[in-house]
């Protein structure tokens, strides 16, 4: 069932047998597979069953990166950030779960065997066949070789995860959806367990939550803000000893990194760029270097997209109005385009005309022409202890402080980065296309489509002892008995793949190790 946080007493005090905080697709599949094993949940929320600029407000921060989206980036909602996300479900390789001895802190404390028996539950969780459509990756072997390798982005069906199972949620006896009720604080007894949560209204009335045991599931950032602001028995925070909460922090950037003529490639230009639809799902492909091949390199993942492109797009008149068409909409439109004009001038009339006809054929009909392709890459980034979420000195209207990322991209992996371009450029050139283009002209044409994937990761990461990380293999906060944490921030490493789906993967194991702690304790 559903309750507003509104219509709990000032001071009240609610219980069950495992508290989760944050209902996205982490919170939400834990909660139902708990559920399901007849443990009661307690899924706590602080946004509403639709994101609010209200309870958005919550997810200010501060960054050393200009206007990194704090707001815009993720959602206080059932469902979390699914309410705003493009629904892309990857797998990790399994090397990611692997020391590597040129990534420095690399390696899980589990291996992909882990998580194996739980990947079919996972897909259909996200509405995905129950496996991995595999044939696309011999197809791929069989026009680039062995040192290509291809990963399938699934997309999710349905995208909201929180209206998918709302109905789930209200219809299981065993599960509370506490809506509107934002944690500031973990609070722990003198033995170190966690004793309850200090929750609030909307109207800042405090009430607290108890339960046998409390998982963390409120995503990359807001997990190490949590444990970090929770200082009332120690200075340093919740499971913050050895000073590596907020250490190690991840990204995964988003950089377009070539223009790629297809010359008489145009089968596998087609193969690359298309949507593929799989079981009735649609499937893109990612291609970058096979395991073999970047351990023999010692680079870090780079996976990249495909998307076709005219020649035109790089061309400064036509990539300056496709910057200049957004701000067409604001007050200072009408300087906007005099500037434009004044610099282009009517003769790129034609050049726009030529390009926006190619666009929209290439938009609307699958056998368009088209004779080059654009990459977009995914980008492996190195756990760097250095990297970090600390605590901002702003503070959010309940008085909890806000966080604050310290980032920066480090000399090893932008070598990385062009080491591994300049071997995908041979290994695609050998298989029958043109020379990747990566001078600055194009490229500077083609930034707009640059961002990060805003998948906060490895912030608590995992870790066998506690002076590496924050949690264990079984997802145990180091040194607190009874609290959990789930979500990207537990990742050690990232690789080049959309985490959204090993998170699920890992709330379901997680279900299964607290439903037989659980059980363990009723038998004695």
């Amino acid at each position: 069932m559903f309750r507003d946080a509104s219509s709990v007493e000032p001071g009240a005090v609610l219980d069950a047998q495992v508290a989760i905080v944050g209902a996205g697709p982490a919170g939400i599949a834990l909660s139902l597979a708990l559920a399901k094993s007849g443990v009661s949940v307690l899924l706590v929320e602080s946004g509403g069953e639709r994101p609010t600029e209200e309870s958005d407000l919550l997810n200010q921060g501060t960054s050393t990166v200009a206007g990194y989206p704090f707001i815009a980036s993720r959602a206080r909602a059932l469902g979390g950030s699914t309410t705003r996300w493009y629904g892309a479900c990857v797998e990790l390789d399994p090397t990611d779960f692997q020391a590597r001895d040129w990534v420095p802190f690399s390696g899980w404390p589990i291996s992909i065997e882990h998580l194996n028996g739980y990947m079919a539950e996972a897909r259909r969780f996200f509405g995905l066949s129950d496996t991995t459509p595999d044939h696309l990756q011999f197809e791929t072997e069989a026009q680039f070789g062995p040192d290509l390798q291809v990963r399938a982005v699934c997309h999710s069906d349905p995208l909201d995860i929180g209206k998918a199972y709302q109905s789930a949620l209200q219809g299981s006896k065993n599960i509370l959806c506490l809506m509107q009720a934002t944690v500031c604080k973990i609070l722990q007894n003198e033995a170190g367990q966690v004793d309850h949560l200090d929750v609030r209204r909307p109207d800042g009335e405090r009430f607290q939550v108890r339960a046998t045991r409390f998982v963390l599931a409120t995503g990359g950032l807001e997990i190490p803000r949590l444990l970090l602001a929770s200082r009332d028995r120690d200075e340093r925070g919740v499971g913050n000893e050895h000073d590596v909460v907020g250490r190690y922090h991840m990204e995964h950037p988003i950089r377009s990194v070539g223009v790629l003529p297809i010359k008489k490639q145009s089968a596998a230009a087609r193969f690359l760029s298309d949507r593929h639809h799989v079981h009735d799902r649609a499937v893109e492909i990612k291609l970058g270097l096979s395991a073999a091949k970047r351990e023999r390199l010692k680079l870090l993942d780079l996976h990249a997209r495909f998307y076709r492109l005219h020649p035109l797009e790089t061309d400064p008149a036509v990539a300056a109005a496709k910057r200049v068409l957004p701000a067409l909409r604001g007050k200072e439109s009408v300087g906007e385009l005099r500037r434009y004009m004044k610099t282009h001038g009517f003769g790129s009339a034609a050049k726009l005309m030529r390009y926006g006809l190619w666009h929209f054929d290439n938009k609307v009909r699958a056998g368009a022409a088209f004779d080059h392709l654009r990459l977009l890459a995914f980008l492996e980034q190195e756990p760097d202890p250095e990297n970090r979420i600390v605590l901002s000195t702003r503070k959010d209207r309940f008085g909890t402080p806000l966080p604050h990322l310290v980032y920066r991209e480090s000399a090893h992996f932008c070598d990385s980065v062009e080491r591994s371009l300049e071997a995908i450029a041979q290994l695609l050139e050998e298989a029958g296309f043109g020379r990747l283009r990566t001078d600055r002209t194009t490229l500077d044409a083609l930034r707009h489509y640059e961002s990060y994937g805003f998948h906060p990761m490895g912030a608590t990461r995992m870790s066998e002892t506690p002076n590496m990380g924050v949690t264990d293999a079984n997802l145990r906060i180091h040194g607190v008995p009874n609290l959990f944490a789930v979500g990207s921030s537990v990742f050690p490493t990232g690789g080049a793949a959309n985490p959204t789906l090993t998170v699920v993967l890992l709330a379901l194991r997680l279900a299964d190790h607290l439903t037989r702690l659980i059980e363990a304790r009723s038998v004695r």
